[in-house]
């Protein structure tokens, strides 16, 4: 019984470990799927123009894919960068693209 606690309470902490390594591609994620939905109900951006340029929009997100393919233990700092600051930059990404629409 007293084996068993440790390593279901590991387990838990590992999964919120793998979160915070992952956190600049759910940002990612969550960016793209955000700013779908803003284009589409927001901004009312028609559906051709939405289809071709959310392509675009999804091979220059796939660029923080390289976040998942890190060796282990490599997940404090990306070379000199926070992962924070990388964060920071998805979201400006997102809020110019909007801007450009907006605009």
């Amino acid at each position: 019984m007293t084996e068993a606690m440790p390593s279901e309470a590991r387990a838990g902490m590992n999964f919120f470990i793998r979160i915070k390594q992952q956190h600049v591609v759910l940002t990612a994620s969550i960016c793209v799927i955000a700013l779908t939905i803003a284009l589409k109900n927001v901004l009312h951006v028609p559906a051709e123009v939405l289809t071709r340029d959310m392509a675009v929009y999804t091979i220059i997100y796939l660029g923080f894919l390289a976040f998942v393919f890190r060796p282990d233990g490599n997940y404090g700092k990306s070379g000199t960068v926070s992962p924070y600051a990388w964060d920071t930059l998805v979201v400006l990404i997102t809020l110019s693209i909007l801007a450009v629409y907006a605009l």
